[in-house]
């Protein structure tokens, strides 16, 4: 847990100290970054900018980290074949009323 909270405290804010630095918009934009919810344009721009910027690209690097982590710890289960009937069942009737 305090490898988690290390991790938010690099998200939280800013150290580069660069002039022109757009590491706000990193921070504001960067779930959306990694889920490929923004503008091509954008994105481009923003992922320079971490190239660029060494704080920024190693927040971008820990969120990776961590998404990984979660993925690798949840994402092997498989709901069992009664739930799945029972989803399909709900939504079919919530699809047809």
């Amino acid at each position: 847990m305090k490898e988690f909270e290390r991790l938010l405290g690099e998200l939280d804010s800013c150290h580069c100290g660069a002039q022109a630095c757009d590491c706000t918009e990193v921070l504001e934009n960067l779930f959306e970054l990694l889920d490929e919810e923004i503008p091509v344009e954008k994105a481009h721009r923003l992922l320079l900018h971490g190239q660029e910027c060494p704080e920024c690209a190693q927040r971008i690097e820990a969120e990776l980290r961590l998404r990984k982590a979660i993925q690798r710890s949840c994402c092997s289960a498989v709901a069992p074949a009664s739930l799945r009937v029972r989803i399909r069942q709900t939504v079919i009737k919530y699809s047809s009323s």
